[in-house]
């Protein structure tokens, strides 16, 4: 997330959604680095959900600026969550010569981290494997587990942004952004996961399984 008194705006950060190249292009605007927290089992650091984010923000501030934030089609943004997760794993060397005794689990975890980053083709079990691992950053405690909507929308289903962006017309909604909030940013692309498209990744099964799972990111962000 990112605040800026002086130009009046708040940009909501939606993981995987070209987040990180926002931030870094707005970083110099930022005027609440400490207002920012991470929440185990919930969000990190950067994620905070617009309805949090209201809850502590004085309303002279929160119903008057511009706030933002950026969607992607949800068969995308579940491969690139894959893919960002289970990036290429290192084998803790130095851990296991200090503690040679638990080298037997070193390994395991070694072997089952590189088999996820291996996994060319996602089928039903690995996509619930990941709505799984995605719980710890749902971000609004009653999710069952990470959605784009709560970036967009509180509990109670109330709209909380005045601009949805998408990561597929990028370019031209952060032309949109850069005339509302009165600031000439370049946007870098930063923090880029290296990946195949969603249909090259995905089986059907699996990418039906993504329409079950994150029905209402479909239902609520038009895709």
């Amino acid at each position: 997330m990112i605040i800026s008194h002086k130009n009046k705006f708040i940009f909501i950060c939606n993981g995987k959604t070209g987040t990180t190249s926002i931030e870094k292009a707005l970083a110099s605007y930022d005027e609440m680095k400490d207002f920012y927290y991470h929440v185990p089992g919930l969000h990190v650091k950067k994620h905070l959900p617009p309805a949090v984010a209201k809850a502590y923000l004085p309303s002279e501030i929160w119903d008057t600026y511009f706030k933002f934030v950026f969607v992607r089609d949800p068969y995308d943004w579940v491969v690139s969550n894959w893919r960002f997760n289970f990036i290429s794993p290192v084998f803790p060397i130095k851990a296991s010569v200090r503690r040679p005794y638990l080298v037997p689990k070193y390994v395991r975890d070694y072997r089952r981290r590189l088999e996820l980053h291996r996994k060319e083709k996602l089928d039903v079990d690995d996509i619930d494997f990941l709505y799984n691992h995605l719980k710890q950053f749902r971000a609004m405690p009653l999710a069952d587990s990470y959605f784009q909507h709560s970036y967009v929308y509180d509990s109670d289903g109330r709209k909380m942004v005045d601009m949805v962006g998408r990561f597929e017309s990028l370019k031209d909604d952060v032309e949109q952004v850069r005339e509302k909030i009165g600031v000439d940013f370049e946007l870098p692309h930063v923090n880029k996961t290296k990946r195949r498209d969603a249909d090259s990744s995905l089986t059907a099964e699996g990418k039906a399984r993504i329409r079950e799972l994150w029905s209402r990111d479909f239902e609520l962000l038009g895709y």
